[in-house]
């Protein structure tokens, strides 16, 4: 069964879902694990104002045989600063399948040259963190980019 893109608005957050395996070449900072850190370089001439969190996930077991309150959580740590948000929709891909989810952020600080971002994205023990990556965005950045 195809999936089509679904996204949902979420407190001023948007949450794209996608039924894709890689995480867009813009994702400079793409790992294989749960967790990214980035520094802001100091040769940056423009403030941070949002990011985009992008994973590729999949699940082992689709039936819903884990918990009703299980989610996702991302967790970020900027300026002294720890921001948790969890989804009140999170898709669930069939068994074995991947899905990648494209989580965008506003701060509400800016960041600047010589700030660090960390970001976990904490799942389920049934979902497995294939992919990961984080963009930050600049209001005068040209959107191609890469920071």
């Amino acid at each position: 069964m195809t999936m089509l893109p679904q996204v949902f608005q979420d407190g001023g957050i948007s949450n794209i879902y996608l039924p894709v395996h890689e995480i867009p070449d813009w994702f400079c900072h793409a790992t294989g694990t749960c967790h990214a850190c980035y520094c802001v370089p100091s040769s940056s001439s423009f403030d941070i104002c949002c990011f985009n969190i992008c994973v590729v996930y999949t699940c082992s077991d689709s039936r819903g045989n884990f918990e009703s309150s299980c989610g996702a959580k991302i967790r970020i740590e900027a300026k002294g600063q720890i921001l948790e948000y969890s989804p009140e929709i999170f898709r669930v891909p069939e068994a074995n399948e991947n899905m990648l989810w494209l989580s965008h952020h506003t701060l509400s600080y800016k960041l600047e040259a010589g700030d660090s971002v960390e970001c976990s994205i904490i799942l389920p023990a049934c979902f497995q963190v294939k992919k990961f990556g984080i963009h930050l965005v600049s209001p005068h950045q040209n959107p191609a980019d890469k920071e």
